[in-house]
């Protein structure tokens, strides 16, 4: 794989509450050396205190691009797509195209999250100069690594911003807590307000929608 790549990767589209983000990192090959040292790697085998460390070396560093989509506008571009791999796919060329306009780069890297062709598909409508991989577990490539702690650093940012908010600790996954903090959210600030903080298609929505009958 060329050494000098965009790597791009995305936190939060498990997640019931918060934001989706996605980032994008160009690492050169001189940077390489110095990111392994100070301990790169998938954001998924790190503590938030090295994701928080690691998101500042990095925007200091590399040449980057996020798309922090809060709740609202993802629940309306949802309403639009139907889809989230779509979703992804218009935000992975979002903050490519961001990143290449900060400097040229023929290479990009993303996981695989869907049909290749789909990413491929936008890509040529787009006119890009960049020839772009994907691959499952692509993390393991230090530019992708860069961008998950990226995500996961703006991510976890954004849920406590809106936790902060509220007053209320909204849980990381979909899981049964997100579905009792689903109920405790609409009992105590209302379902209109839902589409601040929760991606609504989830099926914590209906679960939700249920219990209160």
């Amino acid at each position: 794989m060329e050494l000098n790549l965009i790597g791009i990767d995305e936190s939060g589209k498990g997640d019931y509450f918060g934001p989706l983000v996605v980032a994008a990192v160009r690492v050169e090959p001189h940077q390489k050396e110095e990111l392994d040292a100070l301990g790169v790697t998938d954001s998924k085998k790190l503590s938030p205190k090295a994701i928080t460390f690691l998101a500042q070396q990095i925007t200091k560093r590399c040449q980057h691009s996020l798309l922090i989509l809060g709740n609202q506008s993802y629940n309306e571009i949802y309403d639009k797509f139907q889809n989230l791999n779509h979703i992804l796919a218009w935000g992975h060329l979002k903050v490519l195209e961001s990143t290449l306009k900060q400097g040229d780069c023929k290479h990009a890297l993303s996981d695989q999250f869907a049909d290749p062709s789909l990413l491929k598909n936008n890509l040529l409508t787009r006119n890009l100069d960049v020839t772009l991989y994907q691959r499952p577990r692509a993390e393991s490539n230090i530019a992708v690594a860069c961008a998950s702690i990226l995500a996961r650093y703006n991510f976890v940012n954004e849920l406590n911003k809106i936790s902060t908010h509220y007053k209320l600790t909204f849980p990381k996954g979909s899981t049964k807590k997100s579905l009792e903090m689903a109920i405790e959210f609409c009992k105590d600030v209302g379902k209109k307000e839902l589409h601040n903080v929760a991606k609504l298609h989830f099926n914590v929505t209906k679960q939700m929608e249920d219990a209160l009958k």
